[in-house]
């Protein structure tokens, strides 16, 4: 599914790189938020350090303040 950006650019997700962050979150195996976490990915690209305020690890050992 294709993304717009404020342009009408089309924005394809699969050429958008996934940060590390959003790998290490439960957020990352739901399809629920797929298209959420993609616009997050696609909005903050650009920026020198990616956050993310619905980040949730997925393991216990991952501590969500080291990696924000």
């Amino acid at each position: 599914m294709p993304f717009y950006d404020e342009n009408d650019c089309e924005i394809h997700p699969d050429f958008v790189a996934i940060p590390d962050l959003c790998r290490s979150c439960k957020h990352d195996d739901d399809l629920s938020q797929y298209i959420f976490c993609e616009m997050r990915r696609i909005q903050r690209q650009h920026d020198d350090v990616f956050e993310c305020p619905s980040f949730i690890p997925k393991s216990p050992e991952i501590k969500k303040d080291a990696v924000t």
